[in-house]
């Protein structure tokens, strides 16, 4: 049983480090997720610990811990984890690579041992471990007496080894494995290296560990006699005395007793790393003033900003975008936990962020990735939902049919626990068809069963007991974010292209399907991805991915009514760029908690970042007329190839 991501073994350092237990709240807080995020880690994490015989406690007051009894086994398992876990496939490819750059050569057997694998299981998939060290600019090559061999520059030996700290194959057995070069007494150097330039420029690094991991590689090769050449480092990193924040990063280095070149490297380390933001922080570069200028204006087209608004987004992206231009001229690796998170949660946004920044490679001669794409979106979203804050309010209505008393108290905690919404009422049952026809409502709390409205309603316990709180919670957090969506797709249609755009130039004919009903969310996603797993536009753990996606974080996939957009990463098992959409005659409840009503499910595959369909595809699905025919009772696939957003 393998931990998915760096959150969740970091989540098990801190129960194993606390002698209190750990909730819900402070846990979204630490690691800045949502509480969803963080119960689909728990989920993970526990059976992480039944698979050891760990047991996990809960409480609704105190949250997560562990038994006192448990503790000792589990600091064992965890500490010792690189050596007692079996690695995957994909894992063990990894780890040789790591092998390799850790020793230069090694054998077949020599590796089969490191893994605790026969020697053929190694050579059997070796080919893979091939491909990986070529997608990373090394060679692997045989020399008889010497054995396996990686070939390569230095800078594509420090390069591959970051590359691997910064992708989604990093887990926690593979940072185990990292102690030859994470060690005494590197890990002090670094440590200071990093304290000393926080000092110096006033600045705070993110991500410290991997920063330190990435300077004690570094070291680690000056210690073994591996260090760059002149030409080498000319060729490989564009720094400049020139370069804004070149200066003021390489003096903090004065003192450090390694070679010139050395600290230009450890310098451009420091360079790329992600800093908090930081009004103060060092020069900024022209391109990121001209791009954070580009995106401002838009913004602007979706949403006006007031002029604080624009100063606030302005400087914060500028910041951002300096140090990320000079990771992306340099090829510095950076990783992004939150990826596909950002593509599920804020997809719309995400989709229009990537169409101008697309603009912006072209212009300005850059190339960004998908990681660096989702920042700046999480930038932007932010930026465009305070500005929407006034229209995102949602109005409640309070229905109570006990006494004034009691409809009192609970129009005084909805007001205490909401105050962000507009509440109204109370009213009794009988007012309420009266108050929608003259009122803009948008969720119902009721203490009473209702049956005359068509508005979403949530019955209550007049006293609003914790489950009340949260199902509220929930219903304005999807009420909020499809008014969210609304409002953008309504500006997004001012900005697009006029050229009428089908279904039918989106997706092939035979990747759109009707049929009359299906029995779970999963099967009918499973149907609405065939055509696309026959096709072998994708593999078949794609659909896995995809369902487990909807597990964690369903509700923000239905972006539009009765229609999810369905998709998981693009490293899950996409093969090639494509879509499919299958149409239920009678809608099905889609989604394992905070569940819509879903008839229509879109499935997207996204190969490449260039890949920008799903926008057009919201676009025409999300028209009142579009919606009102794909409900009909006479649909066909004629008519649904032919639907278009003019």
């Amino acid at each position: 049983m393998f931990l998915t991501n760096k959150r969740q073994s970091e989540i098990i350092r801190m129960l194993l480090e606390n002698n209190h237990s750990l909730t819900v709240q402070s846990m979204s807080q630490i690691f800045e997720v949502s509480s969803r995020t963080i119960l689909y880690d728990m989920k993970k994490v526990k059976s992480y610990f039944d698979s050891y015989g760990i047991h996990m406690m809960f409480s609704r007051k105190t949250g997560y811990g562990i038994h006192k009894e448990d503790l000792q086994k589990l600091h064992e398992i965890y500490t010792l984890q690189g050596e007692i876990e079996e690695l995957s496939v994909e894992e063990r490819n990894w780890m040789i690579i790591i092998k390799l750059l850790e020793y230069h050569s090694r054998t077949y057997q020599s590796l089969a041992d490191d893994l605790k694998v026969s020697r053929q299981t190694v050579i059997n998939n070796f080919k893979e471990t091939e491909k990986i060290a070529n997608s990373l600019n090394l060679k692997i090559v045989k020399e008889k007496g010497k054995g396996l061999l990686l070939k390569g520059s230095e800078f594509d030996f420090r390069n591959a080894f970051n590359n691997l700290l910064f992708s989604r194959h990093l887990n926690q057995e593979i940072l185990n494995r990292l102690h030859f070069c994470y060690c005494e007494p590197n890990i002090t150097i670094a440590k200071q290296i990093i304290s000393h330039v926080e000092k110096r420029l006033n600045i705070h690094f993110l991500e410290i560990t991997l920063l330190e991991i990435e300077i004690c590689f570094g070291l680690y090769q000056i210690s073994k006699g591996r260090t760059f050449d002149d030409n080498d480092l000319n060729n490989q990193l564009m720094i400049t005395e020139s370069y804004p924040m070149f200066k003021a990063y390489y003096e903090t280095l004065d003192l450090l007793p390694i070679s010139y070149i050395e600290k230009i490297y450890i310098t451009s380390l420091l360079m790329g790393a992600k800093i908090k933001n930081n009004s103060n922080v060092l020069d900024t570069s022209e391109e990121s003033v001209s791009i954070a200028n580009y995106l401002m204006e838009k913004l602007e087209i979706l949403h006006p900003l007031k002029n604080d608004e624009k100063e606030k987004f302005i400087k914060g992206l500028t910041s951002h975008l300096s140090v990320a231009i000079y990771r992306i001229k340099n090829k510095i690796p950076i990783g992004n936990e939150l990826l596909e998170q950002i593509k599920i949660m804020i997809p719309l946004i995400y989709e229009y962020t990537k169409v101008q920044l697309l603009e912006c490679e072209r212009i300005y001669g850059l190339n960004f990735d998908e990681n660096e794409m989702a920042y700046i979106a999480m930038y932007i979203a932010s930026a465009y939902e305070s500005s929407l804050k006034i229209k995102l309010v949602i109005n409640i209505l309070v229905v109570c049919s006990y006494g004034n008393t009691t409809s009192t108290i609970l129009h005084s905690r909805l007001d205490q626990n909401f105050s962000d919404c507009k509440l109204f009422g109370p009213i009794s049952k009988e007012e309420l068809s009266k108050f929608e026809k003259i009122n803009e409502i948008d969720l119902i709390v009721t203490t009473a069963e209702l049956n005359l409205s068509t508005k979403q309603r949530i019955m209550v316990n007049p006293l609003l007991n914790v489950d009340d709180l949260d199902k509220i919670r929930s219903a304005i957090s999807q009420l909020s974010y499809a008014k969210m969506c609304n409002e953008f797709l309504r500006k997004y249609r001012t900005t697009r292209d006029p050229d009428e755009i089908t279904i039918g130039n989106l997706m092939d004919d035979n990747c759109v399907q009707i049929i009359e009903s299906c029995d779970t969310w999963e099967h009918a996603i499973k149907l609405a991805a065939n055509p696309l797993l026959v096709n072998q536009k994708i593999e078949e753990r794609y659909i896995h991915k995809m369902i487990d996606a909807v597990y964690q974080l369903g509700a923000y996939m239905v972006l539009i009514p009765e229609t999810a957009f369905v998709h998981a990463g693009s490293e899950d098992g996409v093969i090639d760029n494509c879509m499919a959409l299958l149409i239920l005659k009678k809608p099905i409840v889609f989604g394992a908690h905070n569940a819509k009503i879903v008839r229509n499910i879109v499935v997207i595959g996204n190969k490449d970042k260039e890949t920008t369909l799903m926008l057009d595809l919201v676009d025409i699905l999300s028209k009142e007329s579009n919606r009102r025919i794909l409900a009909s009772d006479g649909i066909t696939k004629e008519i649904v190839i032919n639907l278009h957003s003019v």
